[in-house]
């Protein structure tokens, strides 16, 4: 299997995205885009129509991109296809965590004495205070594309995105990104895989999904 190409955060319209690897002479186009939303916890697809999809299948031999956001980074959802961003914004995602624990896809909290509503109010409230406070949580460059780049303070509110078996990594999907990040890769691979988080971010973390299959 050959990457082709490292986490990076990039402008993203997808076609944008893509022509502006091409014209870096780092990408072909991509034959299928998804777009995903990292989230407390789990992660959701969606296609370049906004529809939502329980996983991703694609053909054997295809390129894929994957633009991905954390569901708190409001500018760079914006910077995503308007039907794209519009079903993001509108998913109730405390109502999905509820789902999830129902279908086993989660450990039900209560079962370490811990309260789900609790836990869900936490991340809102230190979303809010990450947001609005400079708090010194260490700091680290995260590139935007060629020649720019930003700071971003370390924090649980971040997730980020691996396939294993495909040797694919967002290492860091930040909730202050104001850009989607944007990995490509050629699905050579026949199976399903799973989508696992890499960031520590609290109580949901270490569930992975049955997000992609290549037939």
């Amino acid at each position: 299997m050959v990457k082709r190409s490292v986490s990076i955060l990039a402008i993203v319209l997808a076609g944008a995205a893509l022509a502006a690897c091409e014209e870096a002479d780092a990408e072909p186009e991509a034959d299928v885009t998804a777009y995903v939303l990292a989230y407390h916890w789990g992660f959701a697809l969606f296609d370049e129509e906004g529809r939502e999809l329980e996983k991703l299948e694609v053909p054997q031999g295809s390129t894929v991109a994957l633009v991905a956001v954390n569901d708190h980074a409001f500018d760079a959802i914006n910077e995503l296809p308007q039907p794209v961003a519009n079903a993001m914004l509108q998913l109730d995602l405390h109502a999905r965590v509820r789902e999830d624990i129902e279908q086993g896809l989660i450990r039900d909290p209560a079962e370490y004495g811990m309260s789900l509503e609790r836990e869900l109010a936490q991340v809102e409230e230190d979303a809010d205070d990450d947001l609005h406070h400079d708090h010194d949580h260490g700091e680290h460059a995260h590139y935007l594309g060629e020649g720019h780049e930003y700071a971003h303070r370390d924090t649980y509110m971040d997730h980020g995105l691996r396939i294993p078996g495909y040797d694919v990594e967002i290492e860091r999907i930040p909730f202050d990104a104001p850009l989607p990040n944007l990995t490509v890769f050629d699905a050579d691979r026949e199976g399903t895989f799973q989508f696992e988080c890499t960031q520590s971010c609290g109580f949901g973390h270490p569930h992975p999904r049955e997000m992609l299959a290549v037939r």
